[in-house]
């Protein structure tokens, strides 16, 4: 349940969204939401929006809302009336502007942060898995459903025949949550509603890995500690986090970017940006949003990896505003 202030005052007010579980992107002080500091945010993009609020002249401020669960967090401001802005690390991708009806409902800011996919595992693994076509049914591999490392660890395993129409290998079975089952024909789409509750994908032979789904980012993280999957397939940031922190015990491998092509997919730079989300029609935060973010990042030149060295550096830019 969302609480609210009593609206916007004189729209200078504006209410967001954010993931409360993607840490150190966005993320809630306290994971349970029946906590009182569960919507107390923090992390990376929580303080681009905390500078613009510090920028003289900005006259913007924020009340945040955390939201535990992923799927379909970018339609808040679509669904949500009182929800201005989602964020959480949130890929930019056309289909996520739509409603049901396929109308475009939201729009989206400039970048804020960059970012490769990845798959997080134990160190020894990771010296043996160099992309996704190395993982067999030996391994299960974890993803949270809907998420942009959930799509693309299937597309790149050939788990789906691509992104776009994400058709399920033939014989694959689907498993979902209340333990009933689906098998492929090769015509089902991971995007299909009769999967939306999938809670394993069991392949149709020892080609691919399994596949477990989670409902949160940091439930997977005790799973692979304690042995219950072998990766985790999300965005390089939190999982290099989870391996900085891990004392040399896990590894990130398998780094990709849907920007880079095949043929320069192994030395490419290239990554992919995630966004706020707002509605459609708001283009005067969209533009304020816009300006703000550009100047803060310097223009996408100033991401994560600064931002890691000096959590001040948005607040120090913010303050030279104008000058």
């Amino acid at each position: 349940m969302l609480l609210f202030f009593s609206g916007l005052l004189e729209g200078k007010i504006y209410q967001v969204a954010f993931y409360s579980d993607f840490e150190p992107i966005s993320y809630s002080e306290r994971r349970d939401p029946t906590s009182p500091k569960f919507n107390n945010p923090q992390g990376y993009e929580v303080d681009l929006l905390r500078a613009i609020e510090a920028i003289p002249g900005s006259d913007m401020s924020f009340n945040f809302h955390g939201v535990k669960e992923w799927n379909n967090i970018w339609l808040y401001p679509y669904t949500n009336p009182e929800i201005d802005i989602a964020m959480g690390g949130i890929s930019r991708e056309d289909k996520r502007l739509l409603n049901e009806k396929g109308t475009k409902v939201l729009a989206t800011t400039h970048g804020t942060v960059q970012f490769k996919q990845s798959l997080l595992m134990n160190a020894t693994e990771a010296n043996r898995i160099k992309n996704h076509h190395d993982l067999t049914c030996g391994y299960t591999v974890g993803a949270v459903r809907g998420t942009t490392g959930e799509y693309r660890f299937l597309a790149q395993t050939g788990f789906i025949n691509d992104l776009d129409k994400g058709l399920i290998q033939k014989g694959t079975t689907v498993v979902l949550e209340d333990k009933s089952l689906i098998t492929s024909d090769g015509l089902l789409s991971i995007y299909d509603p009769k999967v939306a509750n999938r809670f394993m994908l069991i392949p149709p032979n020892c080609s691919l890995p399994i596949t477990k789904y989670f409902v949160a980012e940091d439930s997977m993280i005790p799973a692979l500690q304690a042995g219950y999957i072998d990766a985790i397939a999300r965005g390089e940031i939190g999982n290099r986090l989870v391996a900085d922190n891990s004392g040399g015990k896990f590894a990130i491998t398998a780094l990709f970017s849907l920007e880079c092509s095949k043929e320069e997919s192994v030395n490419c730079s290239k990554k992919e940006e995630a966004v706020f989300f707002v509605k459609v029609q708001n283009t005067e935060l969209l533009n304020k949003l816009n300006t703000y973010i550009d100047y803060l990042t310097n223009n996408g030149s100033i991401g994560y990896d600064a931002w890691k060295q000096n959590h001040n550096i948005f607040l120090t830019r913010a303050k030279n505003y104008g000058k």
